[in-house]
């Protein structure tokens, strides 16, 4: 079973995160088929949009926390980051969106801030929580500030208020 499910129907491509088990945990492999799943999109003349979405119970909890306890984990390979990801994502000129189900915490909410439209469900939940484990974030939160400085609709961050 692959941990990153594609599908092209018509000119939209469907990327399923697919770790239903760890709530779509990002480890290594499921980074790696990312990077090469939005390399597809971006580089096909037939996909003109995008839709990512997590199997299961969660968009993403982000990274998978027992394959980084190491911290000798390809996670941290200089050459290719989750955060290179982000900045991957955000510049493809085609539309993604993302279809947010279930919890949509750290770096499974940094690829939702980098996708040009999020659709969430009554059941979405998002944070960065790692924060209580004395792990800091700086890319999800200043992507989330950026967003509603751009954006006309104050309410999308403020919840209304």
């Amino acid at each position: 079973m692959a941990v990153v499910e594609y599908e092209v129907r018509g000119r939209v491509a469907y990327i399923t995160l697919n770790r239903p088990d760890k709530l779509n945990a990002i480890d290594v492999e499921m980074r790696d088929m990312l990077w090469q799943r939005l390399h597809e999109v971006n580089d096909n003349p037939e996909i003109w949009m995008a839709v990512i979405t997590g199997n299961g119970r969660a968009f993403s909890v982000g990274h998978d926390l027992v394959a980084m306890s190491g911290r000798s984990d390809a996670l941290y390979d200089p050459e290719i980051s989750t955060e290179d990801l982000y900045v991957y994502q955000s510049e493809i000129f085609k539309p993604i969106i993302s279809a947010i189900n279930g919890f949509c915490l750290a770096q499974g909410g940094g690829i939702a801030l980098a996708s040009d439209i999020r659709i969430a469900s009554d059941q979405a939940q998002f944070g960065w929580p790692q924060a209580k484990r004395g792990i800091g974030s700086v890319s999800g939160p200043c992507m989330l500030a950026q967003l509603c400085l751009l954006t006309s609709r104050w309410s999308f961050c403020s919840r209304g208020t």
